[in-house]
């Protein structure tokens, strides 16, 4: 590295660059292989424009560079940016733990709420595709953030629901049935899309 008080103001802008979470995993995803933008986006659960300023926080640092190939810029670590990660040893930040529902409460809670819509049908009629709905926000508020646990909750629920409203009207037979969970697809779908739209709003707040 230069000396003197080059080197001063070179460490400083180092390290002041180094002092965001976000910008020290980005180096490290950098550290692997040349990405882009996009992929640092997706990789890091930012937004695209505020992985933009972190990468132009980081190239006015002079720890990474831009090429451009073909109809994409691809950013790489500088010189500057090995060294300064070997000198300092400095180590990608732990991804965040995100609490989950244990598996066997999951299978419990969504057969109890494919349980409840059939049984408050007998006082209070909900339609099927506001319960969807409900139970898809809900879910993204509560300790389910995976899509993969959201989509196997709704599963669950969606097949008690069906199972059970068939029951409750005394309709077993396999028509019935099939016809029930047919009907409860509007559950399944919108329930999904109500996650999905939520999970989006948080990860722009998150930002």
């Amino acid at each position: 590295m230069p000396s003197s008080d080059e080197e001063l103001k070179v460490k400083q802008r180092v390290f002041e660059a180094l002092s965001d979470e976000t910008r020290l995993k980005m180096l490290h995803l950098l550290a692997e292989r040349d990405r882009t933008a996009d992929e640092l986006a997706r990789l890091t659960g930012k937004a695209r424009s505020t992985i933009e300023k972190h990468l132009d926080t980081l190239a006015s640092a002079g720890l990474i560079a831009r090429t451009k190939v073909e109809k994409r810029y691809l950013y790489s670590l500088t010189e500057l940016a090995r060294q300064a990660l070997g000198e300092y040893r400095i180590s990608a930040p732990p991804p965040p733990r995100a609490r989950e529902l244990p598996p066997l409460l999951l299978v419990a809670l969504g057969a109890a709420t494919g349980a409840v819509y059939a049984a408050v049908q007998e006082w209070a009629m909900i339609p099927l595709w506001l319960y969807g709905i409900l139970i898809g926000a809900a879910l993204r508020a509560l300790p389910v953030k995976s899509f993969k646990r959201a989509f196997s909750f709704l599963v669950i629920a969606w097949f008690f629901l069906a199972i059970c409203s068939a029951i409750a009207i005394g309709q077993t037979n396999l028509i019935s049935l099939a016809a029930s969970f047919t009907l409860s697809l509007v559950f399944l779908a919108l329930g999904v899309g109500a996650w999905l739209a939520l999970h989006f709003v948080f990860q722009q707040l998150e930002a």
